[in-house]
């Protein structure tokens, strides 16, 4: 099961598109997707897609580093395909515990680099003319 705004790959082609619609059911009684294309020479097209056509782009490989609950895990092996969702084991490297989630659960590690400005960096504007 998709939801709009995923991105999922044709099962033949394995050009990406972006799920607009959906599900909902042809008239053959299958699940589809209205899905706009987002690679080869009909990029930008919207078509009508049977759901056992698609494939989830997976957001994450093994070895990234992702943020669950507040927690820096990485991820260890994966994806795996889940009734609705893929999911991940996950690697705490400091304690070498694993862990099974979801990908809606997991969230990218963003690196900044020494040019972020940072909250605590700030300093307290407040009664000033800003």
């Amino acid at each position: 099961m998709f939801k709009a705004g995923d991105t999922v790959t044709a099962a033949g082609s394995g050009k990406k598109a972006e799920v607009q619609f959906g599900p909902f059911t042809e008239i053959g009684g299958d699940t589809a997707y209205l899905v706009r294309l987002l690679e080869g020479p009909f990029k930008g097209r919207s078509s009508t897609v049977l759901e056992s056509f698609l494939k989830r782009v997976p957001k994450f490989e093994v070895g990234d580093e992702v943020d669950c609950c507040g927690d820096r895990l990485k991820v260890f092996a994966g994806p795996f395909r889940g009734t609705y969702y893929l999911f991940y084991v996950l690697e705490n490297p400091q304690t070498g515990e694993h862990f099974v989630r979801e990908e809606i659960e997991l969230r990218p590690v963003l690196e900044l680099d020494s040019t972020t400005l940072r909250l605590k960096d700030v300093e307290d504007f407040s009664g000033s003319n800003f």
